[in-house]
């Protein structure tokens, strides 16, 4: 991510109905779960993506409820969805995340975030990657 320019999804606010690319209000209910995965690097129109950005929605969360963002590296660090919380971390192809245990909150409460991807110009041939789950 050092030394290139970041640049928002263009699809944001304004683009096609399809494909969606996955950024937006994301909201998981009681049970649900994102397994650890790894995420897809091409947009639509050839943009590399390479960063997400997660703010959390989540007034009076509690930690037993589960649903801490997970991310996998040489250790794991939880992040738990708090409201206010923001999370920037790079996407590649080693960059494993997500809330893998099925959140236990009460039935009138969700796990909300808003995500924003980052993208940047592509630099040379890569091998295009989709979203792999482990």
């Amino acid at each position: 991510m050092i030394g290139h320019e970041l640049q928002p999804d263009p699809w944001f606010t304004e683009g096609p109905l399809m494909p969606r690319v996955g950024g937006g209000l994301h909201e998981i209910t009681r049970g649900g779960m994102l397994g650890i995965h790894t995420d897809f690097d091409e947009h639509p129109t050839g943009l590399t993506r390479c960063a997400n950005l997660l703010i959390y929605l989540n007034e009076d969360w509690q930690d037993e409820w589960g649903g801490a963002l997970e991310l996998h590296g040489d250790t794991v660090v939880s992040i738990p969805p708090r409201a206010g919380t923001a999370v920037l971390f790079e996407t590649n192809g080693t960059s494993w995340h997500g809330h893998p245990e099925p959140l236990d909150c009460p039935l009138n409460r969700s796990r909300r975030s808003l995500a924003l991807y980052y993208y940047r110009q592509p630099t040379g041939k890569h091998e295009r990657r989709t979203t792999v789950y482990r």
